[in-house]
């Protein structure tokens, strides 16, 4: 009767182990998709600052470009208006020659 008596005292320890655990498990099983909706939110911040720095570099590649294209723009001017001097000259007969007329 001894060994019965151990057996069902061990019985009802692993149950009123069980039943104090109960509890932990079940708010565990409850808080996982919290932390998983968090973790999925972190990622999605992370993801939206990656794609801000992206457009940022973006946009700051393009302000760098137009500036480019300006100063291109520039250059390409100044050429023209050196290429027609001396093609077309002053008007006064000194065709290729900067400065004063030759007479």
């Amino acid at each position: 009767m001894h060994t019965t008596s151990l057996a069902a005292d061990a019985a009802a320890a692993i149950a009123a182990a069980a039943i104090a655990a109960a509890p932990i498990a079940a708010s565990a099983i409850a808080a996982a998709p919290i932390a998983a909706a968090a973790i999925a939110a972190a990622a999605i911040a992370a993801a939206a600052v990656a794609v801000t720095a992206t457009t940022a570099a973006t946009a700051a590649s393009m302000t760098a470009a137009a500036a480019i294209a300006a100063a291109a723009a520039a250059a390409t001017a100044a050429a023209a208006t050196d290429l027609d001097f001396v093609l077309l000259g002053d008007g006064a007969g000194a065709e290729g020659v900067r400065g004063d007329s030759q007479i």
